[in-house]
């Protein structure tokens, strides 16, 4: 058996927009791998959950994001990058 390293990318996004677009951007965000949200309110602020495999995968959420009409911002709050040791067969 061998071991071999991956890595996780958590982080966690407040996205501000305008409360007309609220429920449509939110449906949105849903659609998008790796993504959840997890609380919103009705003045149009939505928090983010992300896990992924690369810093690049999180600036191409928030690129999307940022290009939703509606969206005032997005903005990273939380960072983390977890190793996991995973067990492989040989």
């Amino acid at each position: 058996m061998s071991s071999c390293i991956e890595n996780t990318h958590i982080s966690s996004l407040i996205v501000h927009c305008t409360p007309d677009k609220l429920i449509k951007i939110k449906h949105a965000i849903s659609d998008f791998e790796n993504t959840e949200v997890v609380l919103h309110d009705a003045l149009g602020k939505l928090v983010l959950l992300l896990e992924t495999e690369t810093q690049q995968e999180i600036l191409s959420i928030i690129d999307r994001i940022q290009k939703l009409p509606g969206v005032l911002a997005a903005t990273m709050v939380y960072h983390e990058l977890d190793f996991v040791t995973v067990q492989r067969a040989s």
